[in-house]
C-alpha cells in the first residue's frame, strides 16, 4: 500500500487516465474529485463491504457522494 500527503488542489495520477485530486479539507474530512474512464468501477468502499452490486443505479452518478 502507498500512502501520501496531499493538500487542497494537489493530485494523484494513477496509471493512465485516472486522477484523483483533493477538492477541500476540512474538520477532519477530504472531498475527493476522481477522473477515470467510463470502463473503470468507481465505489466507495463501505458500499462494496455491504455487498451493494457494481450495477446499483446509483453507480457511476455524477450526483456528490456524502
Amino acid at each position: 500500500m502507498l500512502v501520501l500527503n496531499r493538500k487542497s488542489g494537489e493530485q494523484i495520477v494513477i496509471g493512465h487516465g485516472i486522477t484523483v485530486s483533493v477538492v477541500r479539507t476540512s474538520g477532519g474530512r477530504v472531498t475527493l474529485a476522481i477522473d477515470a474512464p467510463e470502463d473503470i468501477p468507481i465505489r466507495r468502499g463501505e458500499l462494496i463491504a455491504s455487498g451493494e452490486p457494481f450495477s446499483h443505479p446509483s453507480f457511476r452518478s455524477t450526483a456528490a457522494a456524502t
